[in-house]
């Protein structure tokens, strides 16, 4: 049976990641043995007891420093790529200081053994500090320069992405979409001539699926531009509930339409408010499986929040379906598909709530919940009124 053998790089990470920080914390330690060992072998019985206070607080804040690397090295974001270099450097300081400092002792030694051990000790000591600090400070700014430069590549896909989905949407619109509606056209007309049966019933077929087809390219538009960042500001939300189910009655005609929508209700929205609404209202009448399909639409405005409620007399949506309701689908049909998705998608991007209130076999109710907006236009306007006498 083979075992897996990690890659080099990888497992001399893992060992760096263990190691080094350990290595650094253990310098505090040792710095402060090799001083207390000085000071034991030569100055407990002649050395002043300011002078012994001054060098065991010097030796107690650099051994803490030392430790307090090693535990930064364990617990910053800092990347253990990073270690054997902070170790490298500390090291070399150690080293290089050290020697530099022995050839200036083995010039200019000093008088004393003493004076020589406490010079060698203090080189070593503060050239690893200085060593280890300067590596500290190398890592962070190699990862601040990484981390900069991955922000950059980031942003440079985020814009290829956004030229690709805007050329995907003039595609969709201006190509498919066109496409999508000769092909509805003719086959409304082909109708209109044919006197035999079956072709009308196979025209009608083709005209219906173009319309889905227009339908769901539209709903990929905007869930297209729902995906770039909102620019919200008050939008009049009676007239978009209006405008929907005027538009939903041209479209057919036979549509029994209830509303309660007082005036002049404005929220926090776009200009892709319509859809939320359109696609609820559509939703109701498609999965209506009676003979005319009635859509109630009710708004209610409170102090911070606008609720609008579209209900149908539907069937009643499937248990089975109701938890992923609001989710994207496999396909537009019987699931509900695209429609609710979308809708789910402008309603959280307005900070609002959308929500499947009450279903059953007379019908279903969903209910839409945004952020009141004050009317500015509205306010500016009493402001410039003059006062009453």
């Amino acid at each position: 049976m083979h075992e897996e053998r990690q890659p080099a790089a990888i497992s001399d990470r893992e060992d760096a990641a263990t190691w080094v920080p350990v290595a650094v914390g253990l310098l505090g330690p040792l710095s402060f043995l090799a001083f207390l060992a000085g000071w034991v072998a030569f100055d407990l019985q002649t050395e002043s007891v300011g002078q012994a206070v001054g060098e065991f607080a010097i030796s107690t804040v650099v051994a803490v420093v030392f430790v307090c690397g090693g535990y930064y090295l364990r617990t910053s974001d800092l990347s253990p790529r990073r270690y054997r270099r902070v170790a490298a450097w500390a090291g070399g300081g150690l080293v290089g200081f050290l020697a530099v400092n022995l050839v200036i002792m083995a010039v200019t030694p000093a008088a004393t053994l003493e004076g020589n051990l406490g010079w060698a000790r203090g080189t070593a000591v503060f050239g690893a500090l200085g060593g280890l600090v300067i590596g500290l400070v190398e890592a962070r700014s190699i990862e601040r320069a990484e981390r900069a430069e991955r922000a950059a590549v980031r942003a440079e896909y985020a814009d290829r992405q956004r030229r690709w989905f805007d050329y995907l949407n003039a595609l969709l619109r201006h190509e498919v979409l066109n496409k999508a509606n000769i092909i509805d056209g003719y086959a409304g007309l082909s109708q209109e001539e044919t006197d035999d049966p079956e072709m009308r019933d196979r025209l009608a077929i083709i005209q219906r699926n173009a319309e889905q087809m227009a339908s769901v390219i539209e709903d990929v538009r905007v869930l297209i531009q729902s995906a770039e960042e909102p620019d919200l500001r008050p939008v009049d939300v009676s007239a978009v509930l209006r405008d929907v189910l005027d538009d939903a009655q041209a479209i057919d005609a036979d549509v029994v339409v209830e509303s309660s929508i007082p005036d002049g209700v404005t929220v926090f929205a776009d200009d892709l408010l319509d859809r939320v609404f359109s696609n609820l209202v559509r939703n109701a009448i498609e999965h209506n499986e009676g003979g005319t399909a009635r859509v109630s639409v009710s708004l209610v405005r409170s102090d911070d929040d606008v609720v609008v409620t579209v209900t149908d007399d539907g069937p009643g949506i499937p248990e089975r379906e109701r938890a992923t309701l609001f989710q994207r689908g496999e396909n537009t049909g019987r699931n509900h598909g695209l429609g609710l998705y979308l809708a789910r998608r402008l309603v959280e991007r307005y900070d609002g709530s959308i929500r499947l209130a009450e279903t059953g076999p007379a019908g279903s109710t969903f209910s839409v919940t945004l952020q009141h907006a004050p009317d500015v236009s509205r306010d500016a306007e009493r402001a410039a009124e003059p006062a009453a006498a």
